[in-house]
């Protein structure tokens, strides 16, 4: 469903790219705020396994073990003996936990179900470092087993001491962001909240120590990503902009540091789109733009680092979605272009990975999305198809993934718009259909997700619309109806535009109708 001021290609366009650049963050993202990860690479248990193994072969020294305990207790000496068979026991089993938790970190990349088994094995054997549950925790929230990853980091928590808190402040950042996807948002706001009161306290403390001021800017990002899920846009803006002072002092004191000055891009990326919900979209540009140099920057310091190229397409994608709606159609499509060019060379360089291929699907949509407002139908279908394809394999790739099942309903949709405007109903219904269907499982599974909210209310929009030009009067004015009380107490409490223009959309709708 469009907003008046918008393409008729909108549905959910504000939110189609907002992760791209924001949460492609390093795995040990949250660890690495708060601890210096790198100073840690070899782990209390690697370190006694390397110590065990260090004078001998490891089978030669067991077997040499084992002969004597056995003799210890062949002579009467049992309590001997038997201490001697555990100590061997307990270095076999870091040996084996090392073994598998190199496996981990190498598979992690390729083969996550390799990855993930490893891991599992890492955790049965040794849990001292908590990377391990992290790591098997990222898979498990990939694979859309949301519960599990739950429960995995918060027995993780468990066994840190109360007196390490940096990385106790680490695991409730992941343990909030998980709780977020499933939809409490309340507790996972009291883990943000909690983290920030100690970052802060810690900080504090230790001034001069960049690690903690980087976490504490962590903790206000995740507060304002939460309260702008939750509607509060003020208090979103503040969160962000203080995350944002930390970060740009970080910046100015460590200008070659490439995670100070990527962190420093995301808080102009989010307060750019934070900008652009409230409707300031000239401020929403000027984020952005800032963004875009920081981005640059990092490419152009590392040319073979994917991650960087990755980000400043997506940068120009975001800047290209504002000049959009601002009706400057030629500099748009340019952005997308070269957004689209550095996806195809990260693409056709790894076709396996799926989230490069996801970068060329949105790639291909924003083109689509040109092309359509252009009124050129064929090169739009042309685009938009592509993409679908793409979606539809990932997917059906990951049923259980709610991403990729929110990122095929956007497609669907795209699809659905345009077979309305050509006018092929029948199709468009099918489309805008199996969208919808899909935004209604995802609302249901997360409630309190308001950009959920969003996608599902321009798919009630969208098929209202074709129902409406089926003739399906009665049927269209339901579907608009039940669109209307969605959006209507959201427009009444929150500053964000959106809201207001989807109200202002249905209304006009309902009344087309009944008049």
């Amino acid at each position: 469903m469009g907003t008046p001021s918008q393409s008729p290609n909108q549905d959910s366009q504000q939110s189609e790219t907002q992760t791209e650049a924001a949460d492609s963050k390093p795995l040990d993202v949250s660890l690495d705020a708060f601890v210096d990860v790198q100073a840690q690479a070899t782990t209390s248990a690697g370190a006694t396994v390397a110590a065990q193994t260090s004078a001998s072969s490891p089978n030669e020294t067991d077997e040499g073990e084992e002969r004597l305990a056995l003799s210890m207790i062949a002579e009467g000496n049992l309590a001997g003996g038997l201490e001697r068979l555990v100590g061997l026991a307990e270095a076999a089993t870091l040996t084996a936990a090392a073994h598998w938790r190199r496996i981990g970190r190498l598979a992690f990349p390729a083969d996550p179900i390799l990855a993930k088994q490893a891991y599992e094995k890492v955790l049965t054997f040794d849990r001292s470092d908590v990377r391990d549950a992290i790591h098997l925790g990222h898979i498990l929230k990939r694979e859309g087993d949301l519960a599990q990853a739950l429960k995995v980091q918060e027995d993780a928590l468990t066994l840190v001491p109360e007196d390490d808190a940096r990385t106790r402040c680490a695991l409730l950042i992941e343990i909030g962001d998980l709780l977020r996807m499933m939809g409490d948002l309340d507790r996972a706001l009291t883990c943000y909240r909690t983290v920030r009161e100690t970052a802060g306290s810690l900080a504090e403390a230790e001034p001069d120590d960049p690690s903690l001021q980087r976490g504490l800017s962590l903790s206000h990002e995740k507060i304002g990503d939460l309260l702008q899920a939750k509607g509060d846009l003020p208090g979103a803006r503040e969160s962000y902009s203080r995350a944002l002072a930390i970060r740009e002092r970080l910046a100015a004191k460590g200008s070659a540091d490439a995670a100070w000055q990527r962190d420093l891009a995301v808080s102009h990326h989010k307060l750019g789109e934070l900008r652009r919900v409230q409707g300031d979209l000239a401020g929403a540009l000027q984020n952005h733009n800032a963004a875009l140099s920081a981005f640059q920057g990092l490419a152009q310091a590392d040319e073979t680092n994917a991650g960087w190229q990755r980000d400043v397409a997506a940068s120009q994608m975001k800047i290209g979605e504002l000049e959009m709606a601002q009706g400057d159609l030629a500099s748009a499509e340019n952005r997308f272009a070269m957004a689209l060019a550095v996806a195809e060379r990260l693409a056709a360089d790894a076709p396996d990975n799926p989230t490069l291929q996801r970068d060329l699907s949105g790639s291909h949509i924003k083109i689509g999305d040109i092309k359509m407002t252009r009124g050129d139908l064929a090169a739009a279908e042309e685009s938009y198809a592509t993409a679908l394809a793409i979606r539809t394999r990932q997917a059906e790739a990951q049923p259980q993934e709610g991403t990729r099942q929110r990122d095929l309903s956007l497609c669907l949709a795209r699809m659905g718009q345009l077979l309305l405007v050509r006018g092929d109903l029948v199709n468009a219904l099918k489309q805008c259909a199996a969208a919808l269907e899909i935004r209604e499982r995802l609302v249901a599974q997360e409630p309190g997700n308001l950009s959920l909210k969003g996608d599902l209310a321009a798919g009630l929009g969208s098929l209202g619309k074709v129902m409406k030009a089926m003739g399906r009067r009665e049927e269209a004015l339901g579907i608009l109806k039940k669109g209307r009380s969605l959006v209507a107490p959201l427009a009444r409490d929150s500053e964000a535009t959106l809201w207001r223009d989807y109200l202002t959309s249905f209304d006009a709708e309902i009344s087309s109708l009944e008049t």
